[in-house]
């Protein structure tokens, strides 16, 4: 309360609304739990033991869960909150900022990080100032050698065009934009994937 100190709460109990199928929304959201919250105790991972609350099978059943349950809060990823109009929680990150979620804010989680060579990076509980405290990338898995010259030249130029023009239709969507230095890192990737010799 003392952040809120003229805040009116109900006296209503609060349901936390948890996903009951293992996904990667709910390992970045415990990943961040568990830097974050030193009392946290049931670790990270696509699925946990859930100290409190009730499941919802995929983002579409927490959304219906706290949508249907009086003083409900769950977690679901950005797009799909966004998408179905929920509110969303201004929330408090390590340098004491409240952030406001959005796609700008994510970004800022990344800006600086060291981008590891199997670009598995994790920023649990980002430093920045100005950087929404949950966040997480979504990877593209690709062969180092492709054996169709064609496919291989279409699937390295859709990729370019998803880090150029095509980043405004990410934004739209309620994604974070990748920042410069990590699309350079991931184009520079690009360029060494090989086609087989015939």
């Amino acid at each position: 309360m003392k952040d809120n100190p003229d805040a009116k709460l109900p006296s209503s109990p609060i349901t936390f609304v948890h996903r009951s199928d293992g996904s990667g929304t709910t390992f970045i959201f415990t990943n961040h739990l568990q830097a974050a919250c030193p009392n946290w105790k049931a670790g990270a991972g696509k699925s946990v033991e859930w100290p409190i609350g009730t499941g919802g099978k995929g983002n579409e059943g927490v959304t219906a869960a706290v949508q249907q349950t009086a003083g409900a809060i769950g977690y679901t990823e950005y797009s799909y909150a966004k998408e179905n109009g929920l509110k969303m929680a201004t929330i408090q990150n390590k340098a004491g900022e409240f952030i406001t979620p959005s796609p700008e804010a994510a970004s800022k989680a990344l800006e600086g990080q060291t981008i590891p060579a199997d670009f598995a990076l994790e920023v649990p509980n980002p430093e920045g100032k100005n950087a929404y405290p949950i966040v997480g990338l979504t990877w593209l898995l690709l062969y180092g050698k492709y054996d169709d010259p064609a496919k291989a030249d279409a699937l390295k130029n859709f990729i370019k065009w998803a880090y150029s023009d095509g980043a405004k239709f990410a934004t739209e969507s309620g994604y974070l934009p990748i920042p410069a230095d990590v699309s350079s890192k991931a184009l520079a990737a690009l360029d060494t994937i090989q086609v087989a010799a015939k």
